[in-house]
């Protein structure tokens, strides 16, 4: 969690570089396709579609999964014919949380508040109970690592999926008040903030059972369970509820905006881009992308959906460390080519690292890195306005490369599904986007 919590406030600190020189509606996408390219913009915008949809689906199955465990109702598996079912539960609660996106952004952020101060309390409470009724030993009897340090690398990049509501947070860039300076600032503390939670959390479940007899299907309440304390397991159930009702009604709200981004662009169709007389919401794009996630959740898995999530995040992530450099020293031929040369040696020194090569292969390809990153320092700066920018390049190459290490990571098995995910949206913008961009030039 905590390796996580690193590479995620990286991204969020450029995040906050970002909107605070660019507060408009889109999140990476705005800042990829103002500062780089179109092109480069829609491929970060097609992976965010992923994101957001796939996390609230993934979001909305595990909801009705635990709705099934406290009532008894299979709302997670109804039988429609022979081994075949479908989840029922998961699309009636995307339908609601989009019932109120629609209502109005003022709406959403009153009962956000509200359920994530109660989700707060909950695991603040959770995270105390832990630690004093727990056993310190089960810390120090363990071995620690004992499937190495490339298998933590993999559960942090996997983890990512828990960090991106700071990524959400900056979609709203267009509808928040001062938002060159609120976006940033709720950017980096919401990540803050869920790193100590997510990390406590953690601390507090290995605090009461021993790594190999954490139950990850219910990990919480069943540590209470062992100590005897049945009566914290509803609290846990009710916080669940609430925590993932906060984080669906969230994403829910930004896939919303992501697409209404797009379809301003004429990356997406022009419907998607009507605002609704009465709520002033991208109600259309709210109905559809509502509509994409609940089918996803009606008929696939929680486990494989939470895998499709993560590469997709980091290359969104490495885009906009790629922007904070891009808008501080511009897109000179001599930038590019450092930046071109740090992410391809990165890449390799991660490889190397991953498959266990002898050490001094990868730490040739550092050494290398290191000094492409060095080369960005001595560039001629361009602007230094804004959140950080005045920092220099320190923070985003630092993000860049845990990202990238973070993506190789992930396996082969994740690379094969990013590059099919690539190669339809490359193949979208060339057939629909591209060509409705240049049909509007010429009209």
């Amino acid at each position: 969690m905590i390796l996580g919590g690193v590479v995620s406030l990286l991204a969020a600190l450029c995040y906050a570089s970002m909107a605070s020189v660019i507060p408009t509606a889109g999140s990476a996408f705005a800042y990829t396709r103002i500062v780089i390219g179109r092109f480069s913009g829609w491929l970060v915008g097609w992976n965010l579609i992923a994101e957001y949809t796939i996390s609230a689906a993934a979001i909305a199955s595990g909801w009705s999964g635990y709705l099934a465990n406290v009532t008894g109702l299979p709302c997670d598996a109804v039988p429609v014919f022979g081994n075949v079912t479908i989840n029922i539960g998961g699309p009636l609660i995307i339908c609601f949380v989009t019932i109120i996106a629609i209502l109005g952004i003022k709406e959403s952020a009153t009962i956000n508040n509200v359920l994530t101060l109660v989700k707060i309390v909950v695991l603040l409470f959770i995270i105390c109970c832990g630690f004093v009724l727990g056993d310190s030993a089960n810390w120090t009897n363990q071995p620690f690592a004992p499937n190495g340090f490339s298998e933590i690398a993999k559960g942090a990049a996997v983890m990512l999926f828990a960090y991106i509501g700071f990524d959400w947070q900056s979609t709203l860039g267009e509808e928040a008040k001062q938002a060159t300076r609120n976006v940033p600032l709720s950017t980096i503390l919401s990540c803050l903030i869920a790193t100590v939670l997510y990390t406590g959390t953690a601390a507090a479940v290995v605090h009461m059972v021993p790594r190999q007899d954490i139950n990850v299907h219910a990990p919480l309440s069943d540590a209470f369970a062992r100590q005897g304390y049945h009566w914290i397991s509803g609290i846990i159930t009710f916080g669940a509820f609430v925590g993932m009702s906060t984080a669906l009604l969230v994403s829910v709200v930004g896939q919303a905006r992501l697409w209404y981004s797009l379809a301003k662009e004429n990356l997406l169709p022009d419907s998607l881009s009507v605002v609704h007389s009465r709520f002033q919401t991208p109600a259309n794009a709210a109905i559809v992308s509502g509509a994409l996630a609940a089918t996803i959740t009606m008929f696939v898995g929680l486990e494989a959906l939470a895998v499709l999530i993560s590469l997709g995040t980091l290359f969104a992530f490495s885009m906009v460390s790629n922007c904070v450099i891009f808008y501080r020293f511009n897109m000179t031929r001599k930038v590019v080519v450092l930046l071109g040369g740090v992410w391809t040696f990165a890449f390799i020194s991660s490889v190397l690292i991953r498959t266990e090569a002898p050490w001094w292969t990868y730490l040739c390809t550092g050494t290398i890195t290191l000094l492409f990153a060095i080369g960005i320092f001595f560039c001629p700066v361009h602007s230094d306005v804004g959140y950080l920018l005045r920092l220099g390049p320190t923070v985003p190459l630092l993000s860049l490369t845990f990202n990238i290490f973070s993506m190789v990571s992930l396996g082969t098995v994740a690379w094969q599904r990013f590059s099919i995910w690539i190669g339809v949206g490359v193949g979208l913008y060339f057939f629909y986007g591209g060509r409705q961009v240049h049909h509007r030039r010429d009209t």
